[in-house]
């Protein structure tokens, strides 16, 4: 599928360009690219905010076709879930309650459900009950997002797609969020699908990446072969790789070809590990592992 804004007018500009891409279901798939390179409007294609202007897109049994003109008969609400980037500023009703209950408020759910199903939510987000009717405006950054965030899980979609979902949340913040996206992704069998600059993210949680480039797939693969394999050119791409992989390769330009350290995993601990292991076996330091840790941040 292709996209061009304003398609036959003077302002015409393509973003999409032959895309042909296969997300399978279940998997956490991370998009990343430069900006601009079009992850965004990638994505908004994909629970039909946008119809592309060549091709189709299809989600599900869905079929989103260039030459459909008639809309959709029903809505992808329950199947596709989208929080955009700094969700939280899209919070407007006056209490947590309302807010995560819009959707299925909208979608005339019996109340006892909806009570339910949002409460449920908000346990799964830990989010206590007692904010439920306290004003989403009170709360702190990261709650505001965890309130965001619940009020497209309340809808169980089997798809969640967030656009950089940590972006201005603290270190610990981002890892929380995640690990809740996570353990919703394992007990509910969704696919996750993230637009990210954060390559850590990208290397603790991704089962494939999808790497864009003016428009276009550039490549989609599992995050161990694309940080090890094709590092040098993310770089050229001004892509970052991940600290530790990143530590890895400019420590082997200290050695020649026969003795520099191959990663075998992204798990920082395990890299931890072999970094120690090849830096001890080559009598650059002796020290323990945290030493090491030390050492590489």
């Amino acid at each position: 599928m292709s996209y061009t804004y304003h398609a036959h007018t003077p302002f015409e500009q393509q973003v999409l360009k032959d895309i042909s891409l296969e997300i399978k279901e279940n998997l956490w798939v991370s998009i990343i690219g430069r900006t601009g390179s079009g992850k965004s409007t990638l994505v908004q294609h994909m629970n039909g905010l946008s119809k592309p202007t060549e091709g189709s897109v299809q989600i599900g049994q869905t079929v989103i076709a260039s030459d459909q003109k008639k809309r959709l008969d029903k809505p992808l609400y329950d199947q596709v879930g989208m929080v955009f980037q700094y969700p939280e500023h899209q919070l407007f009703e006056e209490s947590v309650f309302k807010d995560i209950s819009y959707g299925p408020r909208n979608l005339e759910w019996p109340t006892e459900l909806i009570e339910l199903r949002v409460l449920q939510v908000m346990g799964k987000l830990g989010l206590p009950r007692d904010l439920a009717e306290r004003s989403p405006f009170q709360l702190s950054g990261g709650q505001k997002r965890r309130v965001a965030i619940a009020g497209i899980l309340v809808m169980n979609p089997k798809v969640i797609i967030l656009d950089e979902p940590t972006a201005g949340l603290d270190p610990q913040g981002k890892r929380d969020i995640l690990k809740v996206i996570r353990q919703w992704q394992e007990e509910h069998q969704s696919t996750v699908i993230t637009i990210t600059h954060q390559m850590e993210d990208v290397a603790e949680f991704a089962d494939q990446v999808v790497v864009m480039e003016h428009g276009r797939v550039k490549w989609q693969m599992d995050p161990f072969t694309l940080f090890t394999t094709y590092g040098s050119e993310l770089e050229q791409m001004g892509l970052e790789l991940p600290q530790l992989i990143q530590f890895i390769k400019e420590l082997n330009e200290g050695y020649d070809s026969s003795h520099r350290l191959v990663p075998t995993s992204l798990n920082q601990n395990k890299l931890y590990e072999q970094i120690a292991t090849f830096l001890k076996g080559n009598m650059k330091i002796a020290g323990s592992l945290e030493d090491i840790e030390d050492e590489t941040r």
